[in-house]
């Protein structure tokens, strides 16, 4: 059996291999042990030398410097006027909605047919006075012309009593030169009393003109009084029917409050929204509508820290914002700095006019929250070419930055706790 095969042929089929063979190459010990260093001092370095900063998450809301202001009902009634619309410019004072309070009768409104009787009595009044006056300046101006007309006599009558009084004069020394001739035998008795005569009709022609310019000026003092009398009762009448129309506005005031309250615009600027329409029922303390004022407007965030992160907090750290009204992975975030950070924990009443405010957090929590304010780089979003302005209201998910360390003390982070937890009391 041994000899039935070639001693050669048995050889080679001992040298060869029965299946497919992977050759395995050993790698360089010292390659790997020098890529395992380079590895491990890589590792070393990168925690000792790279840093982490911690971040939180906090709700902000975005709110203008001017804040929108609400315009309130401080009565009850039905809305019976709407004096502007939305976007329509107002001034201070000016009307926005008239509420009628008045209750109704089967005659009517009780306030309404109240106003306008009193309006009646204003107008008739008004025209009393109206009347009153206009006959005041008749009698002035028939008074005063009485009065010229007198002036103007007495002018004449002092120019003739002047006269007289010089014609006096002169018969008088005519009558003392009659008499010395008559002494003298000169002229007859006659001839001198004839002359006496001429004397004394002239002294009654002064006298009469005398009388005349007496009377005229007693006259024209009698129309002066007369005038001044007219006046004083003709004010006296106009200022007893002006304390009526007082007191009649008076009433008509406290019935146009009774009745119909209109609610006025606090400052000057622009209706953004009215939530109440004509005929709708409006209670005390009711929000009728909302509106900014006209004034430098500027947009800021208003944020809600836990106390836990105010340590890490500073002014003009950078922030990134991502609103809730465009998601962040069409729009991207945004940029903002801390502007202000309070000191004083918020209270639930200021957090209750803020709609972003985590009331329910705090109540669940039991910790505090402070208010900080971020100023944003821009007031609106760009998309498709357009601007899309930021408003009051539009909420957001704030990324703070806050404790930042090297890697290693983060890794480490759980060993420091062990040990403040073993530690003994602080001394």
């Amino acid at each position: 059996m041994a000899d039935f095969f070639r001693q050669e042929v048995i050889e080679k089929k001992r040298g060869r291999y029965l299946g497919v063979v992977l050759e395995v190459t050993f790698l360089n010990k010292s390659a790997v042990v020098s890529a395992t260093l380079f590895v491990v001092i890589a590792l070393l370095l990168f925690l000792t030398f790279a840093s982490y900063t911690k971040r939180n998450s906090v709700a902000g809301e975005v709110i203008s410097t001017l804040r929108p202001i609400t315009i309130s009902s401080q009565h009850q009634g039905y809305i019976s006027d709407v004096y502007v619309t939305v976007a329509s410019t107002v001034t201070a004072g000016q009307k926005v909605y008239r509420i009628n309070t008045g209750k109704n009768i089967g005659s009517g409104i009780i306030g309404e047919r109240s106003i306008i009787a009193i309006k009646r009595q204003i107008e008739t009044i008004k025209d009393i006075v109206l009347g009153l006056e206009t006959n005041q300046a008749k009698t002035e101006n028939n008074l005063v012309e009485q009065r010229d007309k007198y002036l103007a006599l007495n002018a004449s009558s002092v120019e003739l009593l002047s006269k007289s009084i010089k014609g006096l004069h002169s018969y008088e020394a005519t009558l003392n030169n009659y008499r010395s001739y008559q002494q003298k035998g000169l002229i007859t008795k006659d001839q001198y009393i004839y002359q006496l005569n001429n004397y004394f009709q002239q002294q009654n022609i002064w006298n009469g003109i005398n009388n005349q310019h007496v009377q005229e000026r007693v006259q024209i003092i009698n129309i002066e009084a007369e005038i001044a009398s007219k006046k004083i009762e003709f004010q006296n009448q106009v200022l007893e029917y002006q304390l009526k129309l007082q007191d009649l506005d008076r009433q008509l005031a406290a019935v146009e409050a009774e009745t119909d309250v209109y609610v006025v615009a606090p400052y000057a600027g622009k209706i953004e929204s009215l939530n109440i329409g004509i005929g709708q029922y409006v209670t005390f303390n009711d929000d009728l509508a909302q509106m900014l004022p006209h004034a430098e407007n500027e947009y800021q965030l208003i944020l809600w820290v836990p106390d836990k992160n105010m340590p890490y907090l500073l002014e003009d750290a950078p922030v990134s914002i991502r609103y809730d009204a465009f998601a962040w992975q069409k729009f991207g975030q945004f940029s903002g700095q801390i502007r202000e950070i309070s000191r004083v924990p918020a209270s639930l009443q200021e957090m209750s006019h803020y709609r972003s405010a985590p009331r329910e957090e705090l109540i669940r929590s039991g910790g505090n929250y402070f208010k900080v304010a971020c100023s944003i780089k821009s007031d609106g979003i760009i998309y498709n070419g357009r601007m899309i302005p930021l408003s009051n209201g539009l909420t957001a998910n704030v990324t703070l930055y806050l404790e930042q360390r090297p890697l290693w003390q983060w890794i480490l982070s759980p060993l420091y706790d062990v040990k403040e937890s073993v530690s003994g009391p602080v001394i």
